[in-house]
């Protein structure tokens, strides 16, 4: 089980959150539920779940020279939330 930093920023916001998961796409999930509870300030809880969920659909992109680290956004109202996924312990 690997150990996994999740930092979203979204209208000049961040969020960060800090998850175990076997994978960096399970991470990706776990991390975006635990987000979701804590709520992202400035849009209600519909469009909120529909962010996480945006965000958990789509394949995560691994930065270019790298290690352990990946990147991925979702647009709600026009507006882009970027994730940064970064494994921290192997």
């Amino acid at each position: 089980m690997a150990y996994f930093t999740l930092v979203l920023e979204y209208i000049g916001a961040t969020y960060v959150a800090q998850v175990d998961a076997p994978s960096a796409e399970r991470a990706l999930a776990k991390g975006v539920d635990q987000m979701a509870l804590t709520g992202v300030s400035g849009i209600k809880n519909k469009p909120r779940r529909y962010l996480g969920e945006q965000l958990k659909v789509d394949t995560l992109t691994p930065v270019a020279g790298l290690r352990w680290v990946w990147s991925h956004s979702a647009s709600l109202y026009g507006r882009t939330a970027r994730l940064t996924l970064v494994q921290i312990q192997v």
